[in-house]
């Protein structure tokens, strides 16, 4: 099992295509996992992406998944799973997971809100 195991979920109000081709740039990439060496191993079209990592220090899988929810809605899932190439203490274990969570949070929030701002502008 992984020392940094983690599903962070957003909902998102906007069409999945939409979404994916955001989560799909490979500038989203290096925002929501800035310090990791991504390379991207799946691309799933309107599904999301998969990320191969694979570093001196890390080795492991990022992902956003996204299910469509309805025509005008989906769910952003992410999934972090990183083992690192020593394994690290507790204390060391809870510090990369809530910073995992936290970096993908904050770029799954930003995503949300430049998506669902454009669509609120583009509707009005």
């Amino acid at each position: 099992m992984p020392q940094v195991d983690l599903i962070i979920d957003t909902y998102l109000h906007v069409v999945a295509e939409e979404a994916a081709m955001r989560v799909g740039d490979p500038a989203f990439g290096v925002e929501i996992w800035p310090l990791w060496n991504c390379v991207v191993s799946e691309e799933r079209g309107s599904e999301g992406v998969r990320w191969a990592l694979d570093d001196a220090r890390f080795t492991g899988t990022c992902e956003v998944w996204l299910k469509r929810l309805s025509d005008d809605s989906c769910l952003a899932r992410a999934f972090v799973r990183v083992d690192p190439r020593r394994p690290w203490p507790d204390l060391a274990v809870k510090w990369h997971r809530r910073r995992a969570r936290a970096r993908a949070q904050a770029a799954l929030w930003s995503l949300k809100d430049q998506l669902e701002c454009a669509d609120s502008v583009d509707a009005g």
